[in-house]
């Protein structure tokens, strides 16, 4: 799946991933997304049924950490503004707090 700023690729694997952590059923999903200076970032999520693995790649863009991090989240929720939908992972390791995932513009 591709996220360039909001505008999604694939979105409908991305539905079926959270319909999958609904149903505590196993899956992961890769989301590519784009720094504003077009460098990709790496964000795999791993579904085990019950934690969520949150695994970001950076090493590829230029002004990021150059690092490949891991976080345990306990689930993901979807929070709602006017001009956007965000995907929020929640209950992550002490001191990550809640991270976006995903923002899809609406």
């Amino acid at each position: 799946m591709l996220d360039r700023h909001g505008e999604l690729t694939n979105e409908e694997r991305f539905t079926a991933f959270l319909k999958n952590v609904t149903l505590e059923k196993k899956d992961r999903i890769n989301i590519i997304s784009f720094t504003t200076e077009g460098d990709p970032i790496g964000n795999e999520l791993i579904f085990d049924g019950s934690m969520i693995k949150l695994v970001v790649d950076s090493t590829k863009d230029q002004f990021g950490s150059g690092k490949v991090t891991e976080i345990m989240c306990k689930t993901i929720k979807e929070a709602e503004s006017a001009e956007q939908i965000d995907y929020v992972l929640e209950g992550c390791n002490e001191g990550d707090g809640d991270i976006i995932v995903l923002a899809k513009w609406k």
